[in-house]
């Protein structure tokens, strides 16, 4: 019985022997066309790395406005009247409290607060234009001024600040 696995196997390699050799042709081309479908395939790879490595389209300029020479004067003349910062010098009360804001220019700015009012506290002066924020040690506060410059509103806390003096 071992004999006959043994023959068995002997003719089973030797059958294999034979049809390799004789499709040895067909094999060859099997073989070759895995390699170019692995070449065509590192291809494709490149290809699709470098479309998405292109630069990005640009977006559309801007609309050109229909009145360029009116918007730029415009500009200029808010520019001009918020250019110059000593309208902000002095104290600046908030509305029926015994609460101020003094401002030095070019950079400094203090607390003022309660009867007879005293110092809470000094920070930095940074003025644009019609924005102004002082810098305190730990906090900031930020103010908008009107456009003729009478009042000024806090954004935290919200209050509403007039031209004063401490009493």
């Amino acid at each position: 019985m071992r004999s006959e696995n043994c023959n068995f196997h002997r003719e089973a390699a030797k059958s294999a022997k034979d049809f390799l050799y004789k499709n040895k042709k067909t094999f060859a081309l099997f073989a070759a066309s895995r390699w170019i479908l692995a070449l065509a395939f590192l291809v494709a790879c490149v290809a699709a790395c470098k479309k998405s490595s292109a630069p990005q389209r640009k977006a559309a300029p801007a609309r050109a406005s229909e009145t360029p020479i009116a918007d730029k004067a415009i500009a200029v003349g808010e520019a001009e009247e918020h250019a110059d910062p000593s309208w902000l010098v002095g104290t600046w009360q908030e509305r029926d409290k015994n609460h101020w804001f003094l401002f030095n220019l070019p950079t400094e700015a203090a607390e003022l607060s309660g009867k007879p009012a005293r110092v809470v506290r000094r920070g930095k002066l940074v003025v644009h234009g019609r924005y102004v924020s002082v810098v305190f040690s730990n906090t900031e506060v930020h103010f908008e001024a009107s456009h003729d410059h009478s009042e000024m509103r806090s954004d935290a806390p919200i209050a509403v600040y007039r031209r004063g003096s401490p009493p």
